[in-house]
């Protein structure tokens, strides 16, 4: 499959040129790996980060470029990226990121150049960092709040595909920190108030990212309640079961 890709793309430089970028093979695409486990970079100045990339090869200055799009980030900001380097790429002079970060309630993933990233240590992580309302890419929120003794959690997630039959999924429950040793990685195990509940959640946070990860009975087929969150406001005023 990936020497017919490389055999298709090089036979389009040789006729078509022009038409090869937008032909390239799916194997150029940014993976989707395990965000959880990705390093945290930080963005080293808006000059080399204006642009996240489809693939990875730079766009050229003033000039139109279909497979870049407006990066809006700015320096200091904090993404979770991977590097580039074990994946067959078609321009090997430069070197690039595979990134993911959020802006308002929009999910960016892409290409990003190695010079607009500096890798960092996860920053110590306080209680008062988990409080708050948290939505991810799946339409669904969760809330989490500490009550003095531990967390009380409000999870929601909407099926928004089907609005006629819409999938909907809610935990209100409770969470304990495990793993207190590693301050810069703790995790929240969540266990629902009502115990008939199947669902069980482990959340841990990584810089300003959320990921809860289920046993497997915390998702329905379109609406979940897993994945990579963002921090969104404050945690509602009541958590707890009414």
């Amino acid at each position: 499959m990936m020497l017919k890709g490389s055999f298709s793309f090089f036979l389009c430089i040789l006729i078509v040129p022009s038409l090869c970028w937008a032909r390239l093979p799916d194997y150029d695409a940014c993976p989707n790996p395990n965000m959880g486990t990705a390093p945290l970079y930080k963005v080293t100045g808006p000059i080399f980060a204006t642009t996240l990339n489809s693939r990875p090869k730079p766009c050229v200055r003033n000039k139109k470029c279909p497979w870049g799009q407006p990066s809006y980030l700015k320096g200091g900001e904090l993404v979770l990226a991977h590097s580039h380097r074990d994946f067959e790429k078609i321009n090997q002079a430069y070197d690039f990121y595979c990134v993911y970060y959020v802006k308002g309630k929009k999910v960016y993933s892409g290409f990003l150049p190695n010079e607009a990233l500096d890798q960092v240590s996860d920053p110590e992580i306080n209680l008062a960092d988990w409080q708050g309302q948290w939505a991810s890419q799946y339409n669904a929120t969760l809330g989490i709040h500490f009550n003095g003794a531990n967390f009380d959690l409000l999870g929601n997630s909407y099926d928004v595909v089907a609005p006629d039959h819409p999938e909907y999924i809610n935990f209100v429950g409770y969470g304990d920190l495990i793993d207190t040793t590693q301050k810069n990685r703790p995790k929240i195990e969540a266990i629902p108030h009502d115990l008939t509940q199947d669902c069980r959640m482990t959340i841990s946070m990584r810089g300003p990212y959320l990921f809860v990860e289920g046993n497997g009975k915390c998702n329905g087929s379109r609406a979940k309640l897993t994945g990579t969150f963002h921090k969104i406001g404050p945690a509602p005023q009541s958590l707890g079961p009414k």
